[in-house]
């Protein structure tokens, strides 16, 4: 990094002017360039943890779907969809878990370079603007000697050396902070990646264990039982209205019984008489 802010210790050509400006152009290119991508990975991450979110609710319209159509089936088909619903419930709430855990361990970190590339780019104009203030200053001291007197050349001079200490400062400040900021996006950029890795792993871990859980239930649901009480249900319904028309002859042939034995009662007591 030293190189590329060497704190100019002498008049310079133009040529050398050159290569300053272009050192601050680089810097601040490289500055622009991680505020402007990471902003937008960010930016993609939010997008993503945000459809995660909005999954949930519809999950559960879906599962009560699910549950209502459950409720008039077989024992073996209700047993089976129940337990997938449970499944699917409990793989949203993973999935949801997983989107959290973008949001504070992904998208925080990376937000933050909003605040620190805008406090780096000021840091470097301010650093930049101490360089160029030496050169002036170093362009008049040799103007100043080949025209003006000894003693004012040495006023100067004791001028430009202060602004030279400064400008060493300024310099070795911005290098320091050139370094921590290149360091500290490497590191961030590692980790957030790496968050996010080992949050996805673990989310499909977690979805596999309650898929192969759902598969089951599904895979249990008994065809033969199912089929079974469904033709027990056909014939009940079937041997329903026979029974009513048996019961309603029985019915009738007992009226008929009783009123017979009636008449029959009144004829003897007639008789009687």
């Amino acid at each position: 990094m030293s190189s590329l802010l060497e704190t100019p210790g002498s008049p310079t050509s133009k040529r050398e002017r050159a290569n300053r400006d272009a050192q601050f152009k680089f810097l601040s290119q490289r500055i622009n360039k991680v505020e402007k991508n990471l902003g937008t990975i960010n930016q993609r991450f939010q997008i993503l943890a945000t459809k995660m979110g909005r999954l949930k609710l519809r999950s559960e319209n879906l599962a009560k779907a699910i549950n209502d159509y459950a409720d008039g089936e077989s024992i073996s088909i209700k047993g089976g969809l129940r337990g997938f619903v449970d499944c699917f419930l409990a793989l949203q709430s993973h999935l949801q878990a997983h989107a959290d855990h973008i949001e504070s361990k992904v998208i925080e970190p990376f937000s933050r370079y909003t605040h620190t590339c805008r406090h780096m780019k000021e840091d470097l104009k301010i650093g930049f603007t101490s360089r160029d203030k030496l050169l002036a200053k170093e362009k008049q001291l040799e103007r100043l000697k080949t025209k003006e007197p000894a003693n004012k050349s040495k006023l100067l001079e004791s001028d430009t050396n202060k602004i030279r200490e400064d400008a060493e400062k300024q310099t070795k400040s911005l290098e320091e902070q050139m370094d921590n900021f290149e360091k500290g996006k490497i590191r961030d950029i590692k980790a957030g990646f790496t968050n996010y890795i080992h949050g996805a792993m673990h989310y499909h871990a977690k979805a596999l264990e309650v898929l192969t859980l759902a598969d089951q239930y599904i895979a249990n649901i008994n065809e033969e039982e199912d089929m079974e009480e469904f033709r027990n249900v056909i014939q009940a319904n079937s041997l329903s209205p026979r029974l009513d028309i048996m019961k309603a002859h029985s019915t009738a042939s007992l009226n008929a019984t009783d009123t017979h034995g009636r008449i029959e009662d009144d004829e003897e007591e007639y008789d009687d008489d």
